[in-house]
């Protein structure tokens, strides 16, 4: 059975070990790995202060097999958030992400976010299809503009507003 709950300290290396193993596929983040549990640690630590939802999926063990959290960024009005989820492969296409966001999304509504943003590779069909579900909606594509090591990818940039 899989749980959704806020993150917390015991999290954090599980939590560390799931990013890192979702790096390492080279397919969904905007990183190839190296994830730190400082790293990890200092985010939640953020997340926390500043009221920004950070959900994690964790198993019977408590270990994180996925994540979902919305923070602003400077560059934006704080009622803009963005939105960063994933899951282990085992655990996808079971509605587990789908649920952590919706939990995000509930949450960051509670928090005073009235739009959310993403920002999802261009060949990430899977997840977009969710995100159009969601309600998200495409307001622009971006030619090669995540640049990891020599890769390049084409983004998609989506939107949903009056969370």
């Amino acid at each position: 059975m899989i749980n959704i709950v806020n993150a917390r300290p015991e999290h954090y290396g599980s939590h560390t070990d799931a990013l890192n193993a979702v790096a390492s596929e080279k397919k969904y983040l905007s990183s190839y790995g190296g994830f730190t549990k400082e790293g990890v640690a200092a985010f939640h630590e953020i997340c926390e202060s500043r009221n920004f939802p950070h959900l994690l999926a964790v198993d019977d063990n408590n270990r994180v097999v996925g994540w979902c959290d919305i923070v602003s960024r400077d560059t934006h009005p704080r009622e803009i958030g963005f939105i960063g989820v994933g899951l282990l492969p085992e655990f996808r296409e079971q509605g587990i992400g789908k649920k952590l966001m919706i939990a995000a999304m509930d949450a960051a509504k509670q928090n005073g976010f009235t739009e959310i943003r993403l920002e999802c590779r261009a060949d990430n069909k899977r997840a977009i299809h969710v995100y159009r579900q969601l309600g998200f909606k495409k307001y622009r594509r971006a030619r090669k503009a995540l640049v990891i090591g020599s890769d390049k990818f084409d983004l998609v940039f989506m939107r949903k507003s009056k969370i």
